[in-house]
């Protein structure tokens, strides 16, 4: 990104746009976009801002990841780029191989802050890895956020950050942006 790029950004978006920093870069696990997912709070942003993107995501579906932001993708100032790792054979499924997805882009990105826009039970298992493994070096922000289906669903990961003592992590409250 330039120092000239310039967008419009919502009142909505600012808290979100400060806790990235201009610096920052958005990392993700590749999730397809969906209208009920954080992943309309990420199109916002990746929209009204200059912050690359970079999202992993397991190679066998790569065609997944391509046709849901390819079109999305061609509006962002900061670009996206995705990175494609083998998926080990003993992660084959479920929800173990999304946490190793999670792990892995965390050890590659050599990042030390998160901001979870809400997050589902992958999240809080995250957060909770990096509690136990990784010894208070990785920070987290976490977004108060409510599915799209459910303005009373903050998902599993604020529900966790509610009922545990993480130092860990620091919970916002959000505007949500329409």
């Amino acid at each position: 990104p330039t120092a000239s790029c310039s967008v419009a950004r919502t009142a909505s978006s600012w808290s979100l746009h400060d806790a990235v920093g201009s610096n920052g870069v958005v990392v993700w696990d590749g999730d397809d976009f969906e209208e009920h997912s954080f992943t309309r709070v990420l199109d916002k942003f990746l929209k009204s801002s200059c912050t690359p993107g970079v999202a992993f995501f397991y190679r066998e579906l790569k065609d997944s990841f391509v046709s849901s932001w390819v079109d999305r993708a061609q509006c962002y100032a900061g670009g996206v780029h995705l990175v494609l790792l083998d998926r080990p054979e003993w992660v084959a499924g479920g929800e173990s191989g999304w946490l190793r997805l999670g792990r892995e882009a965390l050890r590659l990105s050599g990042g030390r802050r998160i901001v979870a826009i809400g997050g589902g039970g992958t999240a809080a298992d995250e957060a909770t890895a990096c509690a136990q493994l990784d010894e208070g070096k990785v920070r987290w922000t976490v977004f108060r956020v409510p599915r799209a289906g459910d303005p009373n669903d903050f998902g599993s990961l604020v529900e966790r950050v509610e009922s545990e003592a993480w130092s860990h992590v620091e919970l916002r409250g959000y505007s949500a942006i329409r």
